[in-house]
């Protein structure tokens, strides 16, 4: 009798843990897994007419919500290969299909403007990396670039 009920005893225990195992993988594919539809659209306009460094407005990135639903990008950052930083203010939501356009200069922000401020160009004629982060730093979206000669094809 022992035995008999060792094994009810060990089938019950396999089903206990069968069921919690399959009631943890039910339970973790129903959590809120936030999913990230912002993108940077092509292309940037990272040489200002003139000398960029007196037109900073010129220069600037767009960012895209590819997705239907709004996005809080408070605390999300825009970075180059520099590491200047560009953060996001708070209570920054990108709507479903909107596009935001990131600035290099000074002006006041808006739903669809926002401005870096810098008192310098941010982005390299030349060649660059854009990085967007999430306020946590998970990478969203990267962008690099690196000017061709137009004549001859290869990379100045």
């Amino acid at each position: 009798m022992d035995d008999f009920l060792s094994g009810w005893n060990l089938l019950l225990l396999a089903l206990a843990l069968a069921f919690s195992a399959g009631a943890f993988a039910v339970w973790q594919a129903d959590i809120d897994t936030p999913i990230y539809t912002v993108q940077f659209v092509s292309p940037f306009h990272y040489d200002a007419k003139g000398d960029d460094s007196m037109h900073l407005n010129d220069e600037y990135v767009t960012l895209k919500n590819t997705g239907e639903d709004a996005i809080d990008m408070t605390g999300w950052s825009l970075r180059n290969e520099r590491n200047a930083v560009f953060t996001f203010p708070d209570n920054f939501d990108l709507p479903g299909g909107a596009t935001v356009t990131v600035y290099t200069g000074c002006g006041v922000d808006t739903g669809t403007e926002l401005y870096w401020c810098s008192a310098n160009p941010v982005w390299n004629n030349q060649s660059f990396k854009a990085v967007l982060k999430t306020a946590t730093g998970i990478v969203i979206d990267v962008h690099a670039y690196e000017r061709q000669c137009k004549t001859c094809g290869s990379s100045l």
